[in-house]
């Protein structure tokens, strides 16, 4: 199962013309009235009742987990690229969401998700927002870097409001006019690629930055649940949620996010972003899992962002952390944890 977003799916993403069906932004769904919610667009769905009532379940159990979890900054006015039936989610950090109103288990729609496993993966990638807002907040590279990427997203959802606009425009003045701006709009977000590529010691960062981006989502999930097994649960086939059936590195997928028990650091050679820091969030969990009481919750996950930014600005500037090894990575991690 992939949890991923590429260029192909949302084409002005990578500073292309989109192509995008009945999307509404701003003007969708108003019976959805919480503060999260910026425009919401839908990618192949109609916006209809039985879709913004789904759209609303979303935002609901995000709404909640921030209530209840989130002890950083407020998160929102996040926009929602909502599909009907995939297997790919993800926060994008241009201040948007892009998934499926049903989350699946395969990329047809023929294996729908349980509604728990999909509030979980929600959960997680709401995590992924809380994350982004703090960091902008506290670390001065993040700070350049959120920066970029709130503009190139604020020129995105504006050239999606006007293809839409296009789409229903029948004045050939009018429709030029658009164009117009959508082409300026694609200038912009071609300039806002241009300023992230020439961030500071980008790629570097950005691969030193993933695994903690992960793990602390992962966490969210965690507290929010007080289940240790909440992403290995979210993560399995329903259909198959023992793993009888599965590929072995269909199960090694959510066995890797399985936090109730501690991993062996030595042999942890794990690079992927989602696995890499397994260990460390095990020992995480050992530590406070007793603690993770309502009262608790936002203050748990405050206390491991701040181990997670002390990690990343360290690791960011010293070029002789850039290329830790996952065992390094972790016994660092696991070290600022027990402390």
């Amino acid at each position: 199962m992939k949890y991923f977003i590429a260029c192909a799916f949302l084409t002005t993403l990578c500073g292309l013309s989109l192509s995008i069906a009945k999307a509404e932004g701003l003007e969708a769904c108003t019976n959805i009235k919480s503060p999260l919610r910026g425009s919401i667009f839908f990618t192949n769905a109609v916006e209809n009742i039985e879709t913004c009532q789904r759209s609303a379940e979303i935002i609901s159990v995000l709404d909640r987990v921030l209530r209840e979890v989130n002890g950083l900054q407020e998160v929102k006015g996040l926009g929602f690229f909502f599909a009907r039936n995939s297997s790919e989610i993800s926060y994008l950090d241009r201040k948007y969401f892009f998934g499926s109103l049903n989350l699946s288990y395969d990329s047809n729609g023929a294996v729908p998700l349980l509604r728990e496993q999909q509030e979980i993966i929600w959960t997680h990638e709401i995590g992924h927002a809380i994350l982004d807002k703090q960091l902008a907040s506290d670390w001065d590279w993040y700070s350049q870097r959120s920066s970029i990427m709130e503009k190139w997203g604020e020129a995105v959802v504006q050239a999606t409001d006007l293809e839409f606009l296009l789409d229903k425009e029948m004045d050939p003045k009018q429709r030029r006019q658009i164009q117009e701006k959508i082409e300026s709009l694609g200038v912009v977000i071609a300039q806002k690629i241009e300023e992230y590529n020439s961030l500071p010691n980008l790629g570097q960062i950005e691969t030193i930055m993933a695994p903690y981006l992960e793990a602390f989502a992962d966490v969210v999930a965690l507290v929010d649940t007080n289940n240790p097994r909440a992403m290995s649960f979210a993560l399995a086939n329903p259909l198959d949620p023992n793993g009888e059936n599965s590929t072995p590195e269909e199960r090694e997928i959510y066995e890797e996010r399985d936090y109730s028990s501690i991993r062996d650091v030595a042999t942890w050679d794990r690079a992927e972003a989602h696995a890499m820091l397994a260990p460390a969030i095990s020992v995480w969990w050992n530590q406070h899992q007793n603690e993770i009481k309502p009262n608790r919750k936002k203050a748990l996950l405050r206390g491991f962002y701040l181990i997670i930014l002390g990690e990343l600005r360290a690791r960011a500037q010293d070029p002789a952390l850039w290329s830790l090894t996952p065992q390094q990575a972790n016994h660092r991690l696991i070290d600022a944890i027990v402390k």
